[in-house]
């Protein structure tokens, strides 16, 4: 599983929006979209990832990405998930390759939905000790 918070001075909707479709430009499925909540499925199918195993190229590999944000006056802080859709996190479909590649790709498409994020603001940095 791979995770990163992010803040952005855009509002819930709006950041929603932009991961979603620029998710779905590359080939994702939306699961679910509400208020607070992006769902969606990258990758191929759980089956295919059995039948390749680990030579399966890691972005085929089947992801799901949640999105939860919170928005308020100052903005929306979101969190995104990445995790293996019923692959036992890439082990069951080619042992050690596909749990290596499953990171990977987890790595890859929190990246990717990270860029996605409209207006970023950098978290303020710690005060001193």
């Amino acid at each position: 599983m791979a995770e990163a918070h992010v803040q952005s001075t855009a509002g819930e909707e709006t950041v929603r929006s932009a991961i979603e479709q620029a998710l779905q430009a590359q080939g994702g499925t939306t699961v679910e979209s509400r208020t607070g909540l992006l769902s969606i499925d990258m990758g191929g199918s759980v089956q295919s990832a059995y039948l390749a195993g680990g030579f399966r190229n890691k972005m085929k590999m089947p992801m799901r990405i949640v999105v939860t944000a919170a928005g308020g006056a100052d903005g929306t802080g979101i969190t995104l998930d990445v995790h293996s859709r019923g692959t036992g996190s890439g082990a069951m479909s080619g042992g050690w390759l596909g749990a290596v590649k499953q990171r990977k790709a987890e790595q890859a498409w929190l990246a990717m939905a990270v860029d996605a994020v409209p207006d970023k603001v950098e978290a303020p940095a710690p005060p001193p000790s």
